[in-house]
């Protein structure tokens, strides 16, 4: 069954021209074009979105100048040009791709101007690449100014606001979610760059100026307090539980279809769709930023681990003490190559740098007997010792036996549930005496004993406005609202 909604990729063949990633297909000449295009976007913004051809080629030119390592051996069209030339083979290829749009304002006229889609690549590498902490304080800011909206219930108060205002203050918070979302990438982006430049550390001070110096001062640290030490994880679960009562109350989504309705020009079933749409896609995104938090601070306290152990490593592999023993056995391989164990002469050394110990009350001071434990035998059955034992016995009997322990629940599943799949009502069986009523409590209170299973499963209510007509079974003078039993296993 073919979906109603288009996929991602033919959606996007519709706006993206064939060919528009063909520059970045060589990984060798990714990051000139890259730059060649922002700067050309750079530099056309600060004029009114357009540059003439020469100031294009130009531009070209610097830029593949600063990029004199690129290697264009497997490029021919470009490798063997001239530095004019190849500019302009470089500004046609941008041109074939559709980065760049060429318009006639006259014969000699001709404007220059960055597309649009290539601008929104832009944008994201940009976005990809900022982990400032500027960016990372801005996040802060946008997830405490979400919580501090979704924390007035009065901004959704389907009496005194329009449902209009309503469904343009729920838009901008689920556009400002999207984009703490974003940031906090990059601090998940930042932990692993910090992951990997602890792995490949090679000295210790390496490793420790990671740790103390450049670590506690990293940019996550601002996002981490802010979630952790400031609380604002919390706030955000109060503010996802305010999302999710807007959500599952039917009122509400009733005004706000109404307004969508009303500014957008919609049918009453589009509009209500789009409410809940937009409702679940906010809630969505509200429970990502909890669930990434929680990622963010295991990946802290990974890199925590992960430097510990690198220190521990390097400082036994490359430590005084390792360089120490590292020589001696350097000397000894020297002196004893090619010679028997026999025939060894001496090797000369140096003498073993161990503290002198004194031992003031001799060397049988310093050991211990041990004093063996007899083995302790237990008998197969409790027996009486004194008269009052008995009593005790019985009444630890009795409490073990009334115990709603998971082996009596097991006891009725076994007794009247015989094969795998089989179930039974409360209404389809008797209780005798009071260890059969225990044996059914235990029943609900556990759900699994040894390879035995089941489940419990309520009977639907058939009038939910009349709870005094639900089924009820009584069983050893308690009543129970009517249930079934599964066997599973």
């Amino acid at each position: 069954m073919e979906s109603a909604t288009p996929s991602l990729s033919a959606a996007l063949a519709r706006v993206v021209p064939r060919g528009f990633f063909a520059p970045l297909a060589q990984s060798e000449q990714a990051g000139f074009f890259i730059d060649c295009i922002d700067r050309l976007e750079r530099e056309s913004e600060v004029e009114a979105g357009e540059l003439s051809r020469g100031e294009a080629l130009q531009l070209i030119s610097e830029t593949l100048a600063e990029h004199g390592e690129v290697d264009w051996s497997e490029d021919p069209e470009v490798a063997l040009a001239d530095a004019r030339a190849r500019a302009n083979r470089i500004f046609n290829r941008l041109l074939s791709a559709r980065w760049l749009d060429e318009r006639d304002l006259g014969i000699d006229d001709r404007r220059i101007i960055v597309e649009p889609t290539v601008r929104w690549l832009l944008d994201a590498f940009r976005k990809m690449s900022a982990t400032g902490r500027a960016e990372l304080h801005s996040f802060a800011d946008t997830l405490r100014g979400i919580c501090d909206e979704l924390g007035k219930p009065e901004h959704f108060d389907a009496a005194t606001r329009s449902g209009e205002e309503m469904v343009s203050r729920l838009g901008d918070l689920e556009r400002r979610a999207e984009t703490s979302t974003n940031q906090l990438n990059h601090v998940y982006l930042v932990l692993r760059q910090f992951i990997d430049r602890q792995a490949g550390a090679t000295t210790g001070i390496e490793n420790l100026r990671l740790v103390f110096d450049e670590f506690t001062a990293g940019q996550h640290q601002v996002c981490h307090d802010e979630l952790f030490a400031r609380g604002l994880i919390q706030r955000l679960g109060d503010a996802r539980q305010m999302v999710q009562d807007l959500r599952y109350d039917a009122g509400i989504k009733d005004h706000l279809a109404a307004g969508l309705a009303k500014r957008e020009s919609v049918g009453p079933p589009e509009a209500y769709d789009r409410v809940n749409a937009l409702l679940a896609s906010l809630d969505q995104v509200l429970g990502s930023i909890a669930f990434m938090s929680r990622e963010v601070d295991g990946r802290i306290a990974h890199f925590n681990r992960v430097s510990y152990e690198r220190y521990s490593y390097l400082n036994d592999r490359s430590g005084r003490h390792a360089e120490i023993v590292k020589k001696l056995f350097e000397k000894v391989e020297t002196i004893a190559a090619g010679r028997l164990l026999a025939a060894l002469p001496a090797l000369d050394l140096p003498a073993l740098r161990i503290p002198a110990v004194e031992v003031f009350h001799g060397e049988e001071s310093l050991y211990k007997r041990h004093q063996k434990r007899m083995p302790v035998r237990m008998l197969g059955r409790l027996r009486a010792v004194r008269s009052d034992d008995v009593d005790a016995i019985e009444r630890l009997r009795r409490r073990y036996n009334e115990s709603l322990s998971a082996m009596r629940g097991a006891r009725f599943v076994r007794r009247h549930l015989h094969d795998i799949g089989a179930a039974i009502a409360t209404n389809e069986f008797h209780t005798g005496p009071e260890d059969e009523l225990l044996d059914l409590i235990s029943v609900l209170i556990h759900r699994r004993y040894g390879p035995v299973r089941w489940s419990i499963e309520p009977t639907q209510h058939g009038q939910p406005w009349h709870p005094e007509r639900t089924p009820v079974d009584e069983h050893a003078c308690v009543r129970f609202e009517r249930f079934t039993v599964s066997r599973l296993g």
